[in-house]
């Protein structure tokens, strides 16, 4: 009997190969024993990483998070939660369908871009609040569990002068 690498084990009685990294084990499958080294050493280094088991976020869209920020509005018995509604719905003209890996602060750049195109041109202040909202909507999420971070959301100067 051959002896496996630490981490690299077999069942009796099945040809596949198991891993085992932080207390988590895992299937290779009928690979070969160099696809359980390969497979080992990935886990170890995002061990390292400190991404084993990081969240998965290929699949969640922007409509998956938003709805956190109505329940919680709702929750906190908030007045403002028809003009938050009202905001996602413009959030979601441009982020609807959206995965929420793919949205970047260059993302965010366009759809403020998108909103001074619009006309009439809404204020800076406005594109602001819909910004703010936003970074509620990811900051929900992050505490979820359902995004592992959150991008950089930048704002626009506001000339308040009354």
């Amino acid at each position: 009997m051959t002896r496996l690498p630490i981490g690299i084990y077999t069942r009796r009685g099945s040809s596949n190969y198991w891993i085992t990294c932080s207390g988590r084990r895992e299937s290779v499958g009928p690979g070969s024993l160099e696809d359980a080294k390969r497979l080992l050493a990935v886990r170890r280094r995002q061990k390292r990483e400190g991404t084993l088991g990081a969240i998965k976020t290929r699949h969640v869209i922007f409509e998956d998070i938003s709805v956190d920020v109505v329940a919680d509005y709702t929750l906190n018995g908030r007045k403002t939660l028809p003009k938050v509604k009202a905001i996602i719905s413009r959030l979601s003209r441009f982020f609807g369908g959206m995965k929420v890996a793919d949205i970047s602060a260059d993302k965010v750049r366009a759809y403020i871009g998108m909103r001074k195109a619009e006309m009439p041109t809404p204020a800076n202040a406005t594109i602001n609040r819909e910004l703010s909202t936003l970074k509620r909507i990811f900051s929900l999420a992050v505490i979820a569990g359902k995004v592992a971070a959150m991008p950089h959301i930048p704002h626009l100067s506001e000339n308040n002068v009354r």
